[in-house]
């Protein structure tokens, strides 16, 4: 550290990582710290540094030197659709994810750390909806794909994504292999082509829980005690007002929070017009086995239209909401390297084993 602010900022990366010290230059989640960590370190920065520190400002600035340098000129960055660094250096082609509702990218900052693979690895946001020009899903696709192009010129491409973000994946896949570029690594995270659940009649769920539930992921990503608890208004107003009450969350917080409500909203929108083209290839898809009394959830066969080669299947005993909590992050990051370490002439069929299951395309 070269600045009294700077020790103070190392001494609290170090704390809440359980490190002796850290360097001005290391990044947070490349040693170790992940979505809860960042909550715990906003939480002490606000107390001791700078009280209206965003959460999303770690994120974009995970380096203690950075950070100083964002907070002392006060221009901490607050864009929510920009592409976003989980990890910068690395020798090989990067991994692009796609968040799910909500647009909060960071998601996979806790799966990078146990990501064994040397790459960059960057977060995707959708661009904001405008009023004026409501986009479906291929045009998104198209942006992202143009985005894509500009860091990375050349493939093979990697790309990865969670629920709505699982959709967005193989829709900027199969516009890559439109456009002639190559796809190594197609990875969706408990998505599908179809968006329908089915409800039995004798329970009370509705589509209504669903949505409460993507909120309540979202307030305890934040560090919202008993999120369960909270019930959000149906209009910006109301949502305002009420997140402005919750002791946990600083004022740059309610404002992204209400970002995301938007964001959920528009991809509901989003996945009820999304018409996939067929990816040419095989794919990796990681499926949440638990679901709520009551529902009956989409399979991952309704994916066999949509891809040709073959689907090898990793099954975790969670439910759609944690699957990137740990210890699935962990599993997840392992099924990654695994593929991503092995020789390139080799299939998905050829790393199955009982824990995964690989199937045809024709399922």
């Amino acid at each position: 550290p070269r600045t009294p602010q700077e020790e103070i900022l190392a001494g609290l990366f170090a704390e809440v990582l359980g490190l002796d010290t850290v360097g001005i230059d290391e990044s947070f989640f490349d040693l170790g710290g992940h979505s809860l960590l960042a909550t715990r370190l906003v939480g002490l920065i606000r107390s001791r540094v700078y009280p209206s520190l965003s959460i999303r400002a770690l994120y974009a600035a995970p380096t203690v030197v950075a950070l100083a340098a964002s907070i002392n000129s006060a221009t901490v960055p607050e864009q929510l659709d920009a592409m976003l660094p989980l990890r910068r250096g690395g020798a090989e082609n990067a991994i692009f994810c796609f968040p799910p509702a909500g647009n909060l990218a960071w998601c996979y900052s806790g799966m990078v750390g146990h990501l064994a693979v040397d790459c960059p690895v960057f977060g995707m946001p959708m661009p904001r909806p405008t009023t004026e020009n409501a986009q479906d899903m291929q045009a998104i696709a198209a942006h992202h794909v143009d985005a894509i192009l500009t860091k990375q010129p050349q493939g093979p491409y990697r790309l990865l994504g969670w629920s709505v973000g699982g959709m967005m994946a193989h829709a900027v896949a199969t516009t890559l292999q439109s456009r002639g570029r190559t796809v190594e690594l197609l990875a969706i995270i408990d998505a599908y082509p179809t968006v329908e659940v089915q409800y039995v009649q004798s329970q009370t769920h509705d589509e209504t829980d669903i949505h409460a539930k993507s909120f309540h992921a979202l307030l305890r990503g934040f560090g919202v005690r008993s999120p369960e608890a909270f019930v959000p208004g149906t209009d910006m107003v109301s949502l305002r007002r009420q997140l402005s009450e919750l002791v946990d969350l600083s004022n740059a917080d309610v404002e992204l929070l209400c970002d995301t409500f938007l964001s959920v909203h528009e991809s509901r929108r989003l996945t009820r017009t999304f018409v996939p083209s067929v990816f040419k290839g095989d794919a990796l898809f990681f499926h949440a086995t638990a679901t709520p009394a009551g529902i009956v959830p989409p399979s991952p066969a309704d994916w066999a239209p949509y891809i040709t080669g073959d689907l090898s299947i990793t099954e975790l005993p969670t439910d759609h909401f944690a699957i990137l909590d740990a210890p699935y992050r962990q599993r997840i990051a392992a099924r990654l390297t695994e593929i991503l370490t092995v020789p390139r002439d080799r299939g998905l069929r050829d790393h199955s084993s009982s824990e995964h299951v690989t199937t045809k395309g024709t399922l």
